[in-house]
């Protein structure tokens, strides 16, 4: 499908937005080298967190984090950073601590930007008897307990939440949603819309 059937462009669309940068990346995870300056795979990193800019130099007014798939995917450890842990710089190894230093330098960098965190969508796996099941990784965990840490550290950092969890998509309709497991079509696409959408217009209608 076309740029204008993901659900960030059709935010924007409806919601008269400009898009300053998209920062996102295949396959990148929270981990990694937070110094680094060229690896677009690691998302604490200073390649990643310091582009963040428009293309005359303007501050983003929010910024979205839509990060844990792939660190779900990969296994990598939740640890048990609630938020409050600082962040030593350098070779950053369990979820949470990415996570967490990931709204550390947002926060730090674009201090006048509204942070939105967003969960991740249940992710499946095809099953034996059913089209899908709750998809485990290597450590026996599911995108459920990734999503607990998101929160966790996302209301201790005061950020803004997206629950995605429950956006629509289940493991008894994934199949309506998802080709497999992970990847959306652009129906799921759309639950993805309307839910951002949702969360940034009640945002800014409260505050």
């Amino acid at each position: 499908y076309s740029v204008e059937q993901t659900w960030w462009k059709m935010v924007l669309n409806n919601l008269g937005m400009e898009l300053c940068v998209n920062a996102s990346s295949a396959g990148s995870t929270c981990v990694g080298n937070s110094l680094g300056t060229d690896d677009p795979q690691s998302g604490c990193n200073e390649f990643r967190m310091g582009h963040l800019l428009g293309e005359n130099g303007e501050y983003p007014d929010m910024i979205i984090v839509y990060m844990g798939n792939n660190d779900f995917l990969k296994a990598i450890p939740l640890g048990e950073n609630d938020g409050t842990v600082f962040v030593d710089e350098g070779e950053i190894e369990t979820f949470s601590d990415g996570y967490s230093l990931i709204l550390e330098k947002l926060m730090y960098y674009y201090p006048g930007s509204d942070i939105f965190c967003c969960t991740l969508l249940p992710i499946g796996t095809w099953g034996k008897e059913t089209p899908f099941e709750m998809m485990v990784n290597g450590l026996d965990l599911t995108s459920e307990d990734y999503n607990e840490k998101i929160v966790e550290i996302a209301t201790a950092k005061e950020c803004v939440i997206i629950d995605l969890q429950h956006c629509g998509n289940t493991i008894d309709n994934m199949q309506q949603y998802m080709s497999d497991g992970l990847l959306l079509k652009p129906e799921g696409m759309v639950l993805i819309r309307d839910a951002v959408k949702a969360a940034i217009s009640g945002f800014y209608q409260d505050s």
